[in-house]
């Protein structure tokens, strides 16, 4: 197994007696002062970094900073004496990996390394491993070991078989539920005998043709309740409600967001120290919900006191779509492309499955952008039934104008247009009892009578007075 190289950075000076034999087979240790220039030459060629220190001072924040910036994949463990949770917080925001307390005895230490160094050394190869599980039970050839070719098939509902180079066939039990191997398979040779588990070491990775790119996927739905889906992963426990209005305000900005924008947004009424505080352990949170999917990959980036989504991850947000198709409907409605129009217009009708952020109706933060979605929804639906009744599809037209009531039963523009709908069906009744359900809402929820417009129109629909 390839060796995780491990940097040393002791500014505390009591550590370095634990290193004195070589406790744990899989690391290659090298010491560095904390100097920027002696550190940054060490960054290319290690795996692992552990900072100890008597106290996470402005100086270690710094250290860290700059180990992030350069190299954001690192692992960094840092570990102090007895820190206050602040310092701990802001150690985290400063890009550290795991923290450990101070002192450590010299088995705490080698128990704790030699599980980053296993972890280290392996993630990437069992990533990928669970990335294509789907295609190794659909029997792909998936990967070659050093002793064997592997080949997975499926058998039956509960088993699978694992074939090596020489033919012979070893069967593993597995649980749909939880995709997990109940019984490792074995590939015995002349020599050694490997499992699955100890060959991942040793795995090479053969991407069937058909298998999506290397790339993260990040879906998020926020009209309606939010959904997220991080690479294939629906992400449902969340740290906080905060952490996931953090997360869909700034997943849905695409933009940068200030931090000090985020403070005002989620703690408005906070001192400023303590708005800082907990949107650290907020965003924390956020870390290591996401860092359970893939610890490889960070989905939230902070740069420039600035926090963003990864530009790296394949992004699609409804909202975004959304928009984009209500921009494309209206310049082809100007340009007399109806038919296009139109095509566009549905798209976006299907695409909102709500009101934006619908979990979130007493929070502040989303009351503005879910105002302005939803007319945009209402002037999509609106179009449509204006096109409609040209074309005389007044059942279309029909069911359009409800969607509208069943948001907002007030719209008195829309009940007389639903009134004209029903009448030129040639259903007078209903357009008369339309007007009924009109004066209904607007007396419940307004307490007001509707207009002479509307009072007039139910006149002439009584009277069939209305030309065609």
């Amino acid at each position: 197994m390839k060796r995780t190289r491990l940097l040393l950075i002791d500014t505390h000076g009591n550590i370095n007696n634990l290193f004195k034999k070589p406790a744990f087979k899989n690391c290659t240790i090298t010491e560095s002062t904390s100097r920027e220039s002696e550190v940054l030459l060490h960054l290319e060629t290690h795996d692992l970094i552990i900072i100890t220190a008597s106290c996470i001072s402005s100086e270690i924040l710094a250290l860290i900073k700059m180990i992030r910036s350069a190299k954001p994949e690192l692992h960094i463990i840092g570990a102090t004496e007895e820190p206050s949770s602040q310092e701990v917080v802001a150690a985290y925001r400063a890009g550290l990996s795991d923290y450990f307390f101070l002192p450590l005895n010299e088995e705490k230490l080698c128990g704790i390394l030699e599980a980053v160094c296993e972890k280290t050394a392996c993630k990437n190869k069992l990533a990928r491993l669970s990335k294509y599980w789907n295609e190794i039970r659909k029997g792909y050839l998936i990967a070659f070991g050093k002793t064997a070719q592997f080949i997975f098939t499926r058998t039956d509902g509960r088993e699978m078989s694992f074939h090596n180079g020489n033919g012979t066939a070893h069967h593993l039990g597995f649980d749909r539920k939880t995709t997990k191997i109940l019984q490792p398979p074995t590939i015995e040779s002349s020599k050694k005998k490997a499992d699955f588990v100890h060959s991942v070491n040793n795995v090479h990775i053969a991407t069937p043709n058909n298998a999506p790119n290397g790339n993260l996927n990040l879906e998020v739905a926020s009209l309606g309740k939010l959904k997220v889906k991080f690479n294939k992963f629906n992400i449902e426990n969340w740290p906080s409600r905060k952490g996931r209005g953090i997360f869909a305000y700034i997943a849905t900005s695409r933009q940068k967001i200030y931090r000090d924008i985020l403070m005002e947004k989620f703690w408005p009424d906070a001192y400023p120290e303590s708005a800082r505080n907990c949107l650290n352990v907020a965003l924390h949170g956020l870390r290591r919900t996401f860092n359970q999917v893939d610890s490889d990959n960070e989905c939230l980036l902070y740069k420039d006191e600035c926090y963003y989504l990864n530009p790296d991850l394949n992004f699609s947000c409804d909202v975004h779509i959304f928009r984009r198709l209500y921009q494309n409907a209206r310049s082809l409605e100007n340009e007399q492309k109806t038919n296009l129009a139109l095509a566009k217009y549905l798209e976006a009708v299907k695409i909102y499955r709500g009101d934006f952020m619908e979990d979130d109706l007493y929070e502040e933060w989303p009351t503005l952008e879910r105002e302005n979605l939803r007319e945009k929804y209402f002037n999509v639906l609106e179009r449509l039934s204006y096109h409609y009744i040209k074309m005389k599809k007044f059942q279309e037209a029909i069911q359009m104008c409800q969607q509208i009531l069943n948001r907002d039963s007030c719209r008195e523009d829309v009940h007389r247009k639903l009134m004209l709908c029903h009448y030129y069906s040639g259903q007078r009744d209903r357009a008369l009892i339309q007007f009924q359900r009109c004066q209904k809402s607007m007396h419940d929820d307004l307490g007001v009578v509707p207009s002479k417009a509307t009072i007039e129109l139910k006149e002439k629909i009584r009277l069939e007075q209305i030309i065609n």
